[in-house]
């Protein structure tokens, strides 16, 4: 979308570059929501959350989860099935094909693996200090959890030492929610 430029010659819409107010940016984020478009709905939120750094509510916080994991999560099944796929030609000695299904899996991980690290970007620069600065435990469980899951994600279409690090770095995000959630202070 996110908002067309144009739907026809004679009837213009506003883009999401020129609505500049955060109520119609959480307003536009809501009706995506309805409609599905949710893969429109993670931009808008992080425009919202790039332009305001501001502490989410509990909506607004749903709403980035809720968009982050329908976009992740049909990424996630076509990884699944690409990979079943490979195998199973590689059985069968197709190796035309399987080079075709080769190539749309790596099509597949380097989209999980951008959407993972525009997240991480999110989290990391916006979303965790801000709610580390108002102390606001809830949400620093929420956003902890969040990061350990989307790094399982990303260690799923990994090998090796990257699967390790991913592995690893999920288990340190879900320490630290678990921390907060026991009731451990700001300052870890």
């Amino acid at each position: 979308m996110i908002i067309s430029e144009e739907l026809s010659s004679s009837c213009s819409v506003t883009t999401i570059h020129q609505i500049e107010s955060r109520e119609e940016l959480i307003y536009g984020a809501k009706l995506l929501e309805s409609a599905e478009r949710y893969d429109d709905v993670r931009r808008m939120m992080k425009k919202i959350i790039e332009l305001f750094d501001s502490e989410l509510s509990t909506e607004e916080r749903n709403m980035l989860w809720i968009a982050y994991k329908n976009v992740i999560g049909s990424k996630r099944l076509a990884l699944k099935i690409t990979t079943s796929t490979c195998d199973q030609l590689t059985n069968k000695m197709e190796f035309h094909q399987l080079k075709l299904a080769q190539l749309y899996q790596q099509h597949i991980e380097h989209e999980i693996n951008d959407i993972c690290h525009e997240l991480f970007h999110l989290l990391d620069h916006y979303l965790i200090p801000t709610a580390t600065r108002n102390e606001d435990r809830a949400s620093m469980i929420f956003f902890y959890k969040m990061k350990g899951d989307y790094h399982r994600y990303l260690s799923e279409s990994k090998k090796g030492d990257e699967f390790s690090h991913h592995s690893q770095l999920a288990l340190e995000a879900y320490k630290k929610a678990t921390y907060y959630e026991v009731g451990g202070n700001n300052s870890q």
